[in-house]
């Protein structure tokens, strides 16, 4: 079995996020924060079609009310647009906003500030859409492809929010809100967990399941958590965030006023926050009170402020069968109408324990429009993972019960995350481009009929960096994991616990997450056998990290003659418009026994 290091700049996942309030003991908060595309995690979106749309998506949480609301659209376009024909309509959640017409006078690099309306936007997800047309000629078609058809929007482009906070309800039947509308923009709350100093098995268990449910229900890219002990808190933290405590009154402060289980109230730090306490005068009522948090199908039954604690059985989990149609996949119809190219995306998860063979297969199964559509130049393409496998011509052969076999070969797939990308290029007989032909050409592919078949062996999930989360999801109620930290962790290790248990989560669909962590001292190798162990901090702290630093493939501990480590290796700097630190993700088998795995999570520096 091989394995890999990365000596790696940590992002956002492992790096506490500063909270911040202009005024800590004001609870109304009012808040300006500019947001551009980029740090919403798109580029510049370049568009070259007659008629073509992109979006850009992102999150608001609930309990902050949207004042005023003003995009800054920072745009360019081809010179010989024309402008009679040439327009940008911006969409807010469905409702449009504003339409530029695209004219030689703001053709070149500019800055259109464009009002929103605060009712369109939602908490949660939210989506701009900017729809395009552009031509170069008032009749026929031919200025597609041409390449002066383009307008760009940069993503420099961003949104000026002034948002205030309203009065938060503190109802567990709405949990997990709002906890999964947050987001890791600034400005934002985010949850912070309050653990006692020195935490213990039980209680850093709890803050894992617990964050790891968090983020299974989120499905967040980069988790807006944070994790610190209580005698780590500061204002600026208990005033602009959430608080989760854990642990039992005589540990726990914030606990004092909990009764044993969950309880929900306003934080006394800021009305318009949440303090969720998970409580219990033992052990196990504790680990009992965090199987609940840590178990979507026992939030049902939830409600009020305040519940007991209780014994939760998750929901058994259907065995994956190799062979699915999509709709059991949870896909549905997908439909495509007009002239021009049509994507289409569908995600397929290969489990990590599984070796595709040379009889998985895909099966598409579509119908198209055949009256007008043009079969000379109409087609689908199928890709896989970006490798194109196939081009149909849509003819009158396949209108109707249209059949596509797509045998996959183990060089396109990987285990994990897939994409089989569908591309139809619609055109109708003696078509004229300024009109859409929205009834005359279409397709459809079916997702009762279509079916993905994995014909596999099982095997052991690959270690490689590459394919993380593998082999940390098998099995997927994340069981097999273990957290090591240090005695007495840090924020910075604490945080980084929270956020990789909550990315874990996004990856698994099983009900009953059930990570454990504990600390250095508390683990023995010899009772985790076959365990995924995650191993956080530095080797001064963490005494796993000490013991077994000659096993790894770059050494943590740094000798006090060269103030380098045994192998040391040396980086290109990088430009200094980057913000980093530097640090080690490493995986490998378990130096105390090889059926095991353990991952190392690691920086020289703060924050890790």
């Amino acid at each position: 079995m091989r394995y890999r290091l990365f000596l790696l700049i940590l992002l956002t996942l492992l790096m506490p996020a500063t909270a911040r309030a202009d005024d800590p003991a004001a609870p109304e908060n009012r808040v300006q924060a500019n947001i551009t595309f980029k740090e919403l995690g798109e580029r510049t979106l370049t568009l070259k079609t007659i008629y073509d749309q992109s979006s850009v998506s992102f999150s608001l949480p609930a309990g902050r009310k949207i004042e005023r609301a003003t995009l800054n659209l920072e745009f360019s376009h081809g010179k010989k647009l024309l402008p009679a024909t040439s327009d940008l309509t911006i969409v807010l959640n469905a409702e449009p906003v504003a339409n530029i017409i695209l004219s030689p006078e703001n053709a070149d690099r500019n800055i259109i500030p464009i009002t929103l309306p605060a009712e369109a936007f939602i908490p949660g997800e939210n989506t701009l859409t900017f729809r395009l047309n552009q031509r170069l000629r008032t009749k026929g078609c031919g200025d597609v492809g041409d390449s002066r058809l383009w307008t760009k929007i940069y993503s420099a482009s961003f949104l000026a929010l002034e948002t205030v906070d309203e009065p938060i309800s503190a109802d567990l039947g709405q949990y997990p809100r709002p906890f999964t509308t947050l987001t890791p923009l600034a400005d934002s709350p985010q949850v912070l967990f309050v653990l006692p100093d020195a935490p213990s098995s039980t209680e850093l268990t709890a803050a894992a399941a617990i964050a790891a449910a968090l983020g299974q229900a989120a499905a967040w890219e980069q988790p807006p958590l944070q994790a610190v002990t209580v005698s780590q808190l500061d204002t600026a933290d208990t005033v602009n965030n959430h608080l989760l405590a854990i642990g039992s009154a005589e540990r726990n402060p914030l606990a004092q006023n909990a009764a044993p289980g969950i309880t929900a109230a306003t934080s006394p730090y800021n009305a318009n926050r949440l303090l969720l306490t998970v409580s219990g005068a033992t052990d196990a009522a504790l680990r009992q009170a965090g199987e609940m948090l840590a178990t979507a199908s026992a939030w049902a039954n939830f409600s009020g402020d305040t519940v007991a604690p209780m014994t939760v059985s998750p929901r058994p989990t259907p065995a994956r069968t190799a062979r699915a149609t999509f709709a059991e996949l949870g896909f549905s119809d997908r439909r495509v109408r007009g002239i021009g190219t049509h994507d289409i995306y569908f995600p397929i998860d290969i489990p990590y324990n599984w070796k595709p063979t040379s009889d998985a297969s895909i099966e598409v199964r579509f119908s198209h429009a055949s009256v007008r559509l043009d079969a000379t130049t109409s087609k689908m393409s199928a890709f896989i993972n970006g490798f194109k496998v196939s081009d149909v011509a849509l003819t009158k052969r396949n209108d109707t019960n249209g059949r596509l076999v797509i045998q996959l070969s183990p060089r396109q797939i990987h285990p994990g995350r897939n994409w089989l990308h569908l591309s139809f290029d619609l055109h109708v007989q003696k078509e004229d481009c300024n009109f859409r032909y929205l009834q005359e050409a279409w397709a459809t592919v079916s997702a009762e009929k279509s079916v993905v078949n994995l014909a596999h062996v099982n095997s052991a999930p690959p270690l490689e960096l590459r394919y993380l989360p593998s082999p940390l999801v098998t099995p997927e109620d994340l069981s097999a994991d273990i957290f090591v930290l240090a005695t007495q962790p840090t924020p910075a290790e604490l945080t980084a616990l929270v956020r990789t248990a909550a990315k874990l989560g996004t990856y698994v669909s099983v009900d009953g997450l059930r990570p454990r962590a504990t600390t250095a001292d508390a683990f023995n190798p010899a009772d985790a056998p076959d365990s995924h162990v995650i191993a956080i901090g530095a080797p001064e702290t963490n005494a796993l990290l000490a013991r077994y630093d000659s096993a790894l493939p770059q050494h943590l501990i740094v000798s006090p003659e060269t103030g380098q480590t045994a192998n040391q290796e040396i980086l290109e700097p990088l430009p200094a418009s980057i913000e980093y630190s530097s640090g080690y993700i490493q995986v490998l088998p378990a130096p105390w026994d090889s059926r095991g795995t353990l991952m190392v999570l690691s920086a020289f520096e703060e924050p890790l």
